[in-house]
C-alpha cells in the first residue's frame, strides 16, 4: 500500500513540475498571417506508449486546423483546436485557440523542425509563469524577455517529439 502511495505522490511531482502549456487571453499578434502549408500533415509523437497523433490542415489562408488524438491502453481522446501562425525569434510558433466560441483563451507553442521538416519539437511555455502585459505586443515582448530562462519553457522530452507520418 505504501508503494501505491508514493507512485501517486511521484506521479503528482511529475505533474506539477513539468506543468502544461500556458493560457493567455490574447494572441501573439495583432494580425493574422499567411499560413506555412509545410506544417501540413500527419504527426505522430515518439512516445511509444499513451501517444499522440496529430493532424495540422489548412483551414483557410490565416488559420489552421488541428485535430489530436491522445491514444492510451485505456482508449483514446480526440481534441480540436484551430491555430494561427506567426514567427517569434525567428522561430515558427502556433497559436492554438479552441473551436469553442465560449472558450477566448490561447495557448502560444513554439516549433523547431529537422532540415528535412519531417520531425518536428513542440515546445510550451510553462504555465505556472504569468505573462506581463495586457495585449499581443506586451506578450511578445516577455516571451522575447524570458525567451532563454531556465524553467520559461516545459521540460523537453520524448513526448514533445513528433514524426510526419503522412
Amino acid at each position: 500500500m505504501k508503494s501505491y502511495f508514493s507512485l501517486s505522490v511521484l506521479f503528482l511531482l511529475c505533474i506539477l513540475l513539468y506543468g502544461c502549456p500556458l493560457n493567455t487571453d490574447y494572441p501573439l499578434d495583432d494580425k493574422q498571417h499567411p499560413i506555412d502549408s509545410s506544417i501540413c500533415g500527419k504527426w505522430r509523437s515518439e512516445k511509444q506508449e499513451d501517444y499522440m497523433e496529430c493532424v495540422i490542415a489548412k483551414k483557410n489562408k490565416t488559420t489552421y486546423k488541428i485535430t489530436t488524438k491522445q491514444i492510451s491502453k485505456a482508449g483514446y481522446q480526440v481534441t480540436f483546436y484551430n491555430a494561427y501562425y506567426t514567427q517569434l525569434n525567428h522561430k515558427p510558433w502556433l497559436v492554438l485557440f479552441s473551436v469553442d466560441t465560449n472558450d477566448h483563451k490561447f495557448m502560444p507553442v513554439k516549433l523547431d523542425f529537422s532540415n528535412s521538416k519531417n520531425t518536428m519539437l513542440v515546445s510550451w511555455i510553462n504555465e505556472k509563469l504569468s505573462p506581463e502585459g495586457t495585449n499581443p505586443k506586451e506578450l511578445r515582448e516577455w516571451i522575447e524577455k524570458h525567451y532563454n530562462d531556465d524553467g520559461f519553457f516545459d521540460a523537453i522530452n520524448y513526448a514533445n517529439i513528433y514524426h510526419r507520418i503522412q
